[in-house]
């Protein structure tokens, strides 16, 4: 039986997975979601959990992010589904288009809470801002400012093109 290409939107199943801000701010937190699978999902609704597989892309707003296994977690608040957390791993990429940031590694944390990406490789995480690129084995980017920070103490190498 062969898989067809799977399309999980965080607005199905009736309910909007859109959170309901405290303050009005442009951010990510009241933004479409919408995740593309080639190998199938599977959805544990008691869990609150769904497992993506198989060129998994995730696009939200100016936010695109790439990888070949994709767990995500929601929460129901006021009655509403709504992201709670996004990991990714395989052959991440991820780009914010507005704040001009590009990352490429092993592993993707994204807190939607938050709006901070945490990436981390094995060996080195590769991140391009503002056509300057960092290289370090995790970093932290705050996607509300653009700010990058060197999460782990290692050996950060800056090369300006």
């Amino acid at each position: 039986m062969k898989l067809l290409p799977f399309v999980f939107s965080l607005f199905c199943v009736g309910q909007s997975l859109v959170a309901e801000p405290v303050l009005p701010k442009k951010d990510l937190t009241n933004k479409k979601i919408n995740i593309k699978s080639q190998d199938g999902m599977v959805l544990a609704t008691e869990s609150q959990k769904a497992s993506f597989k198989g060129n998994v892309v995730i696009t939200m707003d100016t936010l695109l992010m790439k990888c070949q296994l994709l767990n995500v977690e929601y929460e129901e608040i006021k009655g509403k589904r709504t992201l709670k957390s996004m990991h990714g791993e395989g052959q991440v990429y991820c780009e914010e288009t507005a704040k001009k940031i590009k990352a490429w590694c092993d592993r993707l944390d994204y807190d939607h809470k938050t709006e901070v990406i945490n990436v981390s490789s094995d060996k080195l995480s590769k991140v391009i801002k503002d056509d300057q690129t960092f290289e370090a084995e995790s970093f932290k980017i705050f996607l509300q400012t653009g700010e990058l920070k060197v999460d782990k103490s290692s050996v950060l190498e800056i090369r300006l093109d």
